[in-house]
């Protein structure tokens, strides 16, 4: 089964799950939302299959990413 974990205030999950739906693949949604926040253990079931761990769930162009000034070579 295909599980899909997006924020509630993009667009990119709803464009996945119409893809998915499009191509008739069965999937379980997961909203993420500040009620419901991500919990450690989900977090842990990404990064075990993210192949570039962090690199892979982080999308630095986000202007709250670029406003948290970390230099990524620390």
């Amino acid at each position: 089964m295909i599980e899909v974990y997006y924020l509630s205030n993009t667009s990119s999950g709803r464009t996945a799950m119409k893809w998915l739906e499009n191509h008739s693949l069965h999937f379980v949604e997961r909203k993420i939302t500040k009620k419901k926040p991500i919990e450690l253990h989900e977090l842990k079931k990404i990064l075990a299959r993210a192949e570039n761990g962090f690199d892979d769930l982080i999308n630095k162009r986000t202007k709250k990413f670029q406003v948290l000034e970390i230099d990524e070579n620390e």
